[in-house]
């Protein structure tokens, strides 16, 4: 287990030299001291505001990382739909006209010289 990159025999050796220079009653008194401190720091409006500023500031990256999935999700929807809609294009041009259905075509230009033969079945 490392804290602060710190393992367990750095920590022992920390506190065995803490103990040696400051004896048995200041290692005591150093450590109530330190503990009074971190009391009265987590405490204090300025920690109850650097804690709070810190939860707005998780809860926006937060919130923009659900918008950010939010517009990927969109594009490839929008993408999605475009390649769809393309498909369907080509399938809608080789599809067969059902009994009621008309087909504007338009007309050529007639020529006064050229005549149409009807269509004999032979």
């Amino acid at each position: 287990m490392e804290i602060f990159n710190i393992g367990l025999p750095e920590a022992f050796l920390i506190v065995v030299l803490i103990f040696v220079l400051l004896g048995a009653d200041g290692t005591v008194e150093t450590a109530r001291k330190i503990g009074r401190f971190f009391r009265r720091v987590a405490k204090s409006p300025l920690w109850a505001d650097i804690t709070h500023t810190r939860q707005e500031v998780q809860d926006l990256m937060r919130q923009i990382m659900r918008e950010a999935a939010l517009q990927e999700d969109l594009q490839e929807w929008q993408e999605l739909n475009q390649r769809v809609r393309q498909e369907f294009g080509r399938m809608n041009q080789h599809a067969p006209l059902l009994a009621d259905e008309k087909v504007d075509m338009p007309s050529a230009p007639e020529d006064a010289n050229s005549q149409e033969e009807p269509f004999t079945e032979s």
